[in-house]
């Protein structure tokens, strides 16, 4: 992988945090996260367009979890499921 690739895949992360996570401080732990499971996708040949689109959307639905732990959206009702009792 050559520095401009992952620039530009930093980017995407940066990119993706401000709209779907904008509560989500940490970012490295999620798209590391991101990160292997596309290069598992990538490895089993999984991925069908690009590596950038695909990152693109696992970064997407790793923030959404993300945004939706950091703002307790779930605990509205008065019972967290992410909370372990």
């Amino acid at each position: 992988m050559s520095p401009e690739e992952a620039f530009s895949l930093w980017g995407k992360v940066q990119v993706v945090a401000k709209k779907y996570a904008p509560a989500v401080l940490d970012l490295t732990e999620p798209a590391i996260r991101a990160f292997k499971a596309s290069v598992l996708a990538y490895k089993f040949r999984r991925i069908k367009k690009s590596f950038g689109a695909y990152f693109w959307g696992v970064l997407s639905g790793i923030f959404a979890v993300e945004q939706r732990k950091a703002v307790g959206a779930c605990s509205i009702l008065g019972y967290n499921w992410f909370e372990k009792r």
